[in-house]
């Protein structure tokens, strides 16, 4: 609606636009990582045994469970296991492509990839029957999704995942099964595969890769009309986004006489920082918490602290916006005493979501002492061992040492700056002189 004098308002409407990630990996690959798992010197430690195309001199590394993992025959097998074993490798890649050939020799087939692994208890899986989609948080298995295809002893069958921001693409056999949106441990860039040897234990892999993105045309929109002329009535009127199935968008308003009540398309309804006729958006403080991080485990510096770490590398956190503030609705209510009489001022309610990232370096050593600590608990007999586990390694401490993230996600709220509404009510109040 717009009751305002005659004005010749031109793109009143902004359309936002927001690329999203074609489902389909049928492109040129760069590789970064590829492994056939063939071995001259096989049977070969996994550990010690080097892909056919890497980084450097980089190698496979152990994530967790038992058992003896070995190259041979041209596949990776695990031996003796007892329980989930996960091997890892880093790519410095966050957004990539992975893929696996996954073959079950059980009636119940278990097992499949392991991805954007930040620490030993956070992390995603994707099991391969269905295959079926997973987050790990701290012991804890979150269910994300799944398709609908069945994996039979003997079967042979290629999983894979695109990742792209938050976007997770979902493949099997090369065909695009499903997706998922989750920013939680986006900055994971350890991927890799693992067993389930209770279940399956003569499960193999094959043909592990990592490898780029590839870049993806842009997406064309186009807006009608672009403008309108309208008088001081009352007037409601639409336009009319054009875009390619796969790309998002989303449209506000940047007048604060014009309101958007629905978009009947991909995109909705939003704001872009301002709170419609409520000028700036005032937030709530917004502080990282190392506790909603798990206190950065593992990190070789002083949990999540700024303090330098004694192994080197970064020790600072930051914050990234991970959409556009959002309306919620008109119930955001500071109350005030004023005359003895309880007045209540309502605002608009705004909502954004936010991730914060500790930035820091990582170890077996130091793994291996905050697990010691966490163990001997908060007191004094704890923190002299907690002191003992951290100088007795001496240089070994440090030895393996990478830079590594931790992350968690949030919402975020806030108000317009000035209310909607005032209700001032008969609840009697005191102001101290």
């Amino acid at each position: 609606m717009c009751p305002r004098p005659l004005a010749s308002l031109i793109a009143c409407l902004t359309i936002g636009v927001l690329t999203l990630g074609v489902p389909a990996n049928a492109q040129t690959k760069t590789y970064r990582v590829y492994d056939t798992f063939t071995d001259p010197q096989e049977p070969r430690n996994l550990q010690n045994h080097p892909p056919d195309t890497r980084p450097d001199s980089t190698r496979w590394r152990w994530a967790n469970g038992e058992g003896r993992t070995l190259v041979t025959d041209g596949v990776v097998k695990n031996y003796e296991g007892t329980s989930r074993e996960a091997w890892m490798y880093y790519s410095e890649l966050r957004d990539a492509f992975v893929a696996v050939d996954y073959t079950s020799a059980s009636s119940s087939p278990y097992g499949g990839l392991m991805f954007r692994h930040v620490d030993s208890n956070e992390y995603f899986m994707l099991e391969a029957n269905g295959p079926t989609l997973y987050r790990y948080d701290n012991g804890y298995r979150q269910y994300m999704g799944s398709g609908s295809k069945t994996v039979h002893a003997g079967e042979k069958h290629r999983l894979g995942v695109r990742l792209e921001g938050a976007t997770i693409d979902v493949f099997f056999d090369e065909a695009f099964q499903f997706r998922v949106s989750d920013w939680t441990y986006a900055d994971g860039a350890w991927h890799g595969f693992y067993y389930d040897a209770p279940n399956d234990p003569n499960a193999s892999f094959d043909n592990f890769e990592i490898s780029d993105l590839v870049p993806k045309p842009p997406c064309i929109y186009s807006v009608s009309p672009l403008g309108k002329n309208i008088s001081a009535d009352q007037f409601s009127g639409t336009a009319t986004v054009t875009a390619p199935p796969d790309c998002g968008w989303s449209a506000w308003s940047e007048a604060d006489f014009i309101n958007l009540v629905d978009t009947g398309g991909i995109g909705s309804p939003g704001s872009r920082g301002s709170a419609g006729g409520g000028g700036p958006i005032v937030w709530s403080a917004n502080v990282p918490s190392g506790k909603n991080a798990n206190s950065c485990w593992g990190n070789c510096g002083a949990a999540c602290s700024d303090e330098p770490n004694p192994c080197g590398g970064p020790s600072y956190w930051t914050n990234a916006w991970l959409n556009q503030p959002q309306y919620v609705d008109d119930n955001y209510q500071v109350p005030s005493c004023a005359g003895g009489t309880v007045i209540v001022d309502v605002y608009r309610r705004y909502a954004i979501s936010g991730r914060w990232t500790y930035h820091g370096r990582s170890s077996d050593g130091c793994r291996l002492h905050d697990n010691i600590c966490r163990a001997l608990g908060d007191n004094p007999a704890g923190f002299l061992g907690c002191f003992l586990a951290a100088v007795v390694p001496g240089s070994a401490y440090c030895s393996g040492a990478r830079d590594e993230n931790w992350s968690y996600t949030y919402v975020l709220n806030g108000h317009s700056q000035q209310p909607v509404r005032t209700i001032i009510s008969t609840q009697p109040c005191y102001t101290e002189l």
